[in-house]
Order: C-alpha cells, then structure tokens, then sequence
C-alpha cells in the first residue's frame, strides 16, 4: 500500500506495551470493550521478526473500533472499485483506498489512535503534520496471485522525487515504520508477504535478499507480475543495470507468487484476521534503510479484505531538527 504525499497515512494501533520474555508482549487494561481507544484488554504483540523489524498486534482493535472505522469507510465510498489509472501498469482490480481529510481528525477516536501509534512506536505524532487515516477494500477476483511487492521508501520517494529534481535530496529514511490494520478476516487470500524475511542458510533465501538490495540500490521500489516502476534515480540506468533490474525482480515476483499460492513457506507471510495490527520498519536499527522489507499483498480469493495504514515519518518541527536537536562526534 504506497502513498504519494510524505505525511503521516495513519493506522492505528494498541496503547501501552510491557515488554516480557520470549517473541510475546502483554499490554493489560481494565478498559471494556465499549469504543474507547485504551489499550483492549488481552492485547499481545507478537515478533515475527527482528531484522528487520516486524510486530504482530493482536487485539489491537476492538469491536466498536473496527464498527466505527467501517463506517468511516463507507462515507468515503471505498467499497466502490477505483477508477482505472491509465498509467498503472498493475492489475489492481477490486482494490480502493481513500484517505480521510484533516477534518475527520475532530474525530476523538482517530486522536486517541494517533496518541496510541506514537506509544507503540516510539515515533512521536506531530499536530498538525497533515496526517490523514488511510483505509482501503480489495474485493475478491476468484483467483489466487500477488498485487504487488513494494518497499514503502517508495512513498517517500514519490514525495520527494521533485525535491530531488531541484537539488534537494532528502533521505528516504525519513519513512521509519508501517502500521497495517486488518478490519475483516479474509476468507481466502489477502496475506501481507515479506518473500526478503527468511532462512539465511537457504540458499534461496540469499539470491532473494540479493534482490532486494539491488532493487533498492537501484531506485526500484515496487515490482509486480507485469514489470516495475521506472527506476526514481536521477541518473538513468544503463542496459546491463536494467537487465540486472529485470531479473531481481522477477526473482521476487515468482518466489512471492509461490508464497501466495502455499507451495513455499520461504518468507514471512501475514494472516489478516480483524482487530490484529502489523507493524514494521522500513530501517534498521542503525537508522539505514532496510532492503528486507519488501512486502506485498496475495490476492483476496474469497471474501474482502479491508484494512487501514499508517505511514511513521520522522517529525518535522523545531524540536526534531532545530540547531540544538542534534550533534555529533567526530573521532
């Protein structure tokens, strides 16, 4: 789910964490289960993965979160098919997603879920950021597959590209995190892929990691059945760099293509089932971008699938990149 503006695409996500040993955390509340946006009771977070990053929220939304976010939905028409984008290569039949206007953020309940994210994810919510709450529907096509496959730098990277053009060349690390909110369970189909998170003693699993990379080095962000984007770097790629493009990233589509498909356990691949949340980071814990996470979407083969996202951006304001915000040592 890529983006087109650098600004905050929110999703939504549980309050307080305690962490415990062992691949669980345990968030406890006395909180019922009656619309208010506390942390649910039972929520626990599950860590799929640790490089990169990835969290599983379970519990993170309750009944009358998900019922009032549906509505939500509904006011923005997103269960209607979006318009075929003439330039869109991807096969993105069944698919919309919409994003609320900041007017929806008088909304106690989206505020209460912006104060939430910035607990989970130690990225703190800037007011007045422009942040908008995405939700999308993809309807079933009757047939298995992936969407795409993408590496969210991909929406920095469409929001910085003029900047880029100008001479302005802000890091794409600027995107930190994604939060991914599931609001149905998907009969079939639907799951989230990572095809880059896997067994490092396989040597499948090298040559996709190799893929990953190159993609990335290259300014290639999102790949897909029938190609992928035009490289964003300013210098264009010669023959031998887009023959080198081609084969990466046919060698993520296929491997994806078997993980949507259940013939390869491969990679990381995501159940979406409703109130869960996923978060993951699209950087390392050094700060550097993280080519391992690429992910994409299988095909919603029966039923819906309707989620909600949230792009992490660093902040903007004085105090994050004021003079005294940051320093640094030189040996």
């Amino acid at each position: 789910l890529g983006g087109r503006r650098m600004q905050f695409n929110i999703i939504l996500i549980i309050g307080w964490v305690v962490f415990a040993s062992g691949g669980w955390w345990t968030a406890s509340s006395d909180i019922e289960d009656d619309g208010s946006c506390n942390a649910n009771p039972g929520a626990q977070t599950e860590v799929l993965s640790t490089a990169p990053r990835i969290y599983l929220h379970h519990g993170f939304l309750n009944t009358s979160q998900i019922n009032h976010l549906r509505k939500l939905s509904e006011e923005l028409g997103i269960f209607k098919e979006a318009p075929k984008d003439p330039h869109d290569k991807q096969d993105n039949r069944g698919y919309n997603q919409r994003y609320l206007d900041d007017s929806y953020y008088k909304d106690p309940i989206i505020m209460d879920l912006e104060n939430r994210i910035s607990l989970l994810s130690h990225i703190p919510f800037e007011q007045g950021s422009g942040a908008t709450l995405s939700l999308s529907v993809r309807n079933a096509t009757g047939e298995p597959g992936m969407t795409n496959l993408h590496h969210d730098h991909n929406a920095a990277a469409l929001a910085l590209m003029e900047h880029a053009r100008k001479g302005h060349t802000l890091p794409l690390t600027e995107l930190h995190a994604t939060l991914l909110g599931y609001l149905v369970d998907v009969e079939k189909g639907g799951e989230t892929i990572f095809p880059c998170v896997c067994n490092t003693l396989k040597k499948s699993c090298v040559k996709a990691q190799v893929a990953c990379r190159l993609l990335y080095e290259k300014g290639v962000f999102n790949v897909h059945p029938r190609g992928h984007n035009a490289p964003f770097s300013l210098q264009p790629l010669d023959e031998q760099a887009m023959e080198r493009v081609k084969r990466a990233a046919k060698t993520l589509v296929d491997r994806s293509l078997k993980l949507c498909s259940g013939k390869s356990n491969d990679g990381l691949r995501v159940v979406p089932r409703a109130g869960q949340a996923l978060l993951f980071f699209s950087n390392n814990v050094r700060g550097q971008a993280d080519p391992r996470a690429w992910h994409g979407s299988c095909r919603v083969v029966a039923g819906q699938k309707m989620a909600t996202q949230r792009f992490l951006y660093a902040p903007q304001n004085q105090e994050e990149t004021g003079a005294h915000a940051s320093a640094q040592f030189n040996w």
